[in-house]
């Protein structure tokens, strides 16, 4: 199967052999719906606990990006939560968001921050230690721990003149404080429903594929896809049925568009769910099974939606 790490923090592009121009569902979905129309690119989809509101990142080239949140009943018009930020995730309950700010930077490092108050007025701070520079935050189901990607990161070790390259890393970030505990290698991490496992990014080799483990330290991780393309930014499903992610063909080191696929947890079932030459990716569930994700269709990336048959 197929999408390819360019770094732990940094926004993930997919596909799939595209045969149709444009963007299209194939039998496996329905219901094809473009949800945003901003004149920004708007990308990175977020839903709420209660299924009611949208939060994703909105940018403009030259501009910082900014997360912006909107009523999912067409009732009223995007509204800025958090300046300087992207990548939003929702807490449970509250109606709060965990986002990667780009403003609150150490040692030029992006930092994880988390909202608090009503979004129309909402305040953030930081989350987690200002030195993980950590990105693609995920919320467990109980509000209690941020999983999240590290960088690659080289550190220099002063008894021994010398300095070692570490690979992006998962780690798990307490909501309540600055506890923070290590899982191994991988990005873009996704809580299963009960908050037991999670999907994540690993690289094999040449290419990177979508992993499941015990959310855990020391837990076995197994690849649930595998091939010669790229899979990234898988997303659980909240009836733990399926993961959707996005995969992509790679060509000269270049992942050249991206489509979304659906598969179980233990790696069968795999289906197709878009075509096309858009890049379609980074899948968020609604609570009614609903699939969102972003899509360049029309030249400009905005959030679009779409049903499983």
């Amino acid at each position: 199967m197929r999408i390819a790490i360019l770094l732990a923090v940094a926004p993930l592009v997919a596909c799939a052999p595209a045969n149709r121009i444009g963007l299209h569902t194939t039998e496996a979905a329905t219901s094809l719906a473009q949800i945003t129309r901003g004149v920004a690119d708007e990308r990175g989809p977020a839903i709420a606990r209660d299924g009611a509101t949208l939060a994703y990142e909105s940018s403009s080239p030259g501009q910082p990006p900014r997360v912006e949140v909107v009523p999912l009943d067409g009732r009223s018009t995007p509204r800025a939560v958090v300046d300087q930020s992207s990548e939003p995730a929702w807490f449970p309950g509250t109606g709060g968001l965990v986002c990667v700010s780009h403003a609150a930077k150490h040692d030029d490092k992006t930092q994880l921050v988390q909202t608090f108050g009503p979004l129309a007025s909402a305040f953030s701070a930081p989350l987690g230690h200002a030195l993980l520079g950590a990105g693609w935050p995920a919320v467990s189901p109980d509000g209690r721990w941020v999983a999240a990607s590290l960088g690659n990161a080289h550190v220099f070790f002063t008894h021994t003149r010398a300095s070692s390259r570490f690979d992006p890393a998962l780690v798990l970030v307490e909501a309540r404080g600055t506890g923070t505990v290590a899982l191994g290698s991988g990005a873009e991490p996704s809580w299963s429903p009960d908050g037991t496992r999670l999907a994540f990014v690993r690289k094999v080799g040449d290419r990177a594929h979508v992993f499941v483990a015990e959310a855990k330290r020391g837990a076995k991780a197994i690849a649930i896809t595998d091939g010669a393309d790229d899979d990234a930014l898988p997303a659980w499903s909240p009836d733990g049925a399926l993961v959707a992610f996005c995969s992509s063909p790679v060509s000269d080191g270049i992942a050249r568009n991206a489509n979304l696929f659906v598969v179980r947890p233990d790696g069968s079932g795999l289906r197709q769910v878009t075509e096309g030459d858009a890049n379609a990716c980074r899948p968020a569930w609604a609570p009614d099974g609903t699939l969102y994700f972003h899509a360049n269709a029309d030249g400009r990336f905005h959030i679009w939606r779409l049903r499983l048959r």
